[in-house]
C-alpha cells in the first residue's frame, strides 16, 4: 500500500511540476507577443506583474528544476535518514539559500525593490496585535477543531488510521533540546518565510 502511494505521489509530483514549467513558459509567450494583459494598480494586496521578465522565468524555472531533481533524487519514504541537528541545519542552509536567489534575482539582477515586487505593507504594532490575537484565540482553535473532525469524520473512515505527519513524528522522535528547537524554529519560523516568498511571492 505504501509502495502504491508513493508512487501515486510521485507521477502526481512529476505532473505538478511540469505543468508549472509548461504554464510558465506559455505564460511568457503570451506576454511576449501581446503585452501586458493585467496590470494592477498599487495598493494593498496587489502587484504589478509587468516588473517580471525574463530573468524571473530563467529564475523560476532554475527553482523548479531544483525541487524536482531533489524530489527524484531524494530518499524514499522508507529509506528517510533519522532526524538530527545536522540535518536540520542542512536544511534552514538550504533553505535560505533559495530565499536568496528569489532576493538577488530581484534586487540585484532585476533592479527592483522587492517591497514592491511582493507587494508587501508596513503593518503598525496596533494592527499587527490585533491579527495575532484573532490568530491565537479565533483562527487556531477554529483550524485544530476543524482539522481533527475532518480527520476523524471524513478521511479516516474512507483511507483507514492515518499516521501523523512527518513533522509530528520528527518531533515526537526527537532527543534533545537542540533538536527539538531546531525543529521548531524550521516549521514556525523559517518554512512559512521561505514558502510565502518562493512559492506565494515569487512563483504564484
Amino acid at each position: 500500500m505504501e509502495e502504491a502511494l508513493h508512487d501515486v505521489l510521485l507521477d502526481f509530483e512529476h505532473l505538478t511540476l511540469l505543468t508549472l514549467a509548461a504554464g510558465l513558459l506559455i505564460t511568457a509567450s503570451i506576454r511576449s507577443l501581446r503585452g501586458e494583459l493585467v496590470e494592477n494598480e498599487s495598493g494593498f494586496g496587489k502587484i504589478r506583474t509587468s516588473s517580471f521578465g525574463g530573468v524571473d522565468l530563467v529564475a523560476v524555472l532554475m527553482l523548479v528544476a531544483f525541487y524536482y531533481l531533489s524530489f527524484l533524487s531524494g530518499p524514499r519514504v522508507e529509506e528517510l535518514p533519522a532526524m538530527s541537528l545536522d540535518l536540520i541545519v542542512i536544511n534552514l542552509v538550504m533553505s535560505l539559500f533559495m530565499v536568496t536567489i528569489v532576493l538577488v534575482t530581484v534586487q540585484w539582477v532585476g533592479g527592483r525593490d522587492p517591497v514592491e515586487v511582493f507587494g508587501l505593507n508596513r503593518v503598525s504594532f496596533r494592527g499587527w496585535l490585533r491579527w495575532v490575537t484573532i490568530g491565537l484565540v479565533i483562527a487556531t482553535p477554529l483550524i485544530l477543531y476543524l482539522s481533527v473532525w475532518v480527520r476523524t469524520e471524513w478521511l479516516e473512515p474512507i483511507f483507514g488510521q492515518m499516521q501523523d505527519q512527518e513533522a509530528v513524528d520528527s518531533m515526537k522522535s526527537a532527543s534533545g533540546l537542540g533538536v527539538k528547537s531546531g525543529l521548531i524554529i524550521s516549521a514556525c519560523l523559517v518554512a512559512p518565510i521561505v514558502e510565502e516568498l518562493i512559492f506565494r511571492g515569487y512563483i504564484y
